[in-house]
């Protein structure tokens, strides 16, 4: 049982037709939670559909209309805002993704008859979150800095990195994203942080000369540091 787009519905006024109106195409049938924690028949959770129609619910007119509001906001700006393909392609999943959502919090919720507000407001901030944790994921896979980051920060937290290593010994380790160059980037970030730096030492002569060196220095409250 699901929300499906309308067969035969008229378009909105910039020609697009959305989800959960009337005249629903039917959709196969199949067992749906209910709020008492049991599986039961769609019938028990007042879905619409004769005979051999497949059942489905529809959204109220109040939820229809916010609907209607939120996916006009979809289509016209966060698709067109110029994000990374990546990002938009995720996001264009959301015409779908979001009445799916409405459906199984209505169900658990409620249990039958109409998908409500409620429940499609709970569907919409899910769907802010995940696109707010798709959007860090992201930036960490297009910053080279910040991955390089994230793979130092393990490193560490695995104890193969220690306090007071030099950064010559690390990137001579031939870690993957932790070479010469990404390597005091990859400090860089973790300064702003609080969880490690990169210091200068001076040589261990009596006259200070010879080669100063960058050794690592690692926040002790870091999980694994050592």
């Amino acid at each position: 049982m699901e929300l499906t787009p309308p067969r035969g519905s008229s378009p909105s006024p910039t020609g697009r037709v959305w989800l959960g109106r009337a005249n629903h195409p039917p959709t196969k049938r199949s067992l749906t939670g209910n709020r008492r924690g049991g599986l039961g028949q769609a019938g028990q959770v007042g879905k619409q559909g004769e005979g051999d129609e497949i059942p489905f619910l529809q959204f109220t007119e109040e939820a229809q209309e916010a609907f209607d509001a939120w996916r006009e906001i979809l289509e016209t700006q966060k698709l067109r805002s110029g994000e990374p393909d990546m990002i938009e392609a995720a996001l264009s999943k959301y015409r779908s993704l979001i009445p799916s959502l409405a459906l199984l919090f209505h169900l658990v919720d409620v249990g039958s008859g109409p998908v409500e507000l409620d429940s499609l407001l709970r569907a919409v901030d899910w769907g802010d979150y995940l696109g707010s944790q798709m959007r860090r994921v992201y930036s960490a896979v297009s910053n080279p800095a910040l991955a390089a980051a994230h793979s130092l920060l393990l490193k560490i937290r695995e104890g193969k990195i220690m306090d007071g290593m030099t950064l010559r010994e690390i990137y001579l380790k031939g870690w993957a994203g932790l070479d010469r160059e990404s390597l005091p980037e990859a400090l860089q970030v973790l300064e702003e942080y609080g969880w490690a730096k990169s210091e200068t030492r001076k040589p261990e002569t009596a006259d200070g000369r010879g080669r100063k060196s960058e050794v690592v220095r690692i926040n002790p409250k870091i999980g694994g540091a050592k």
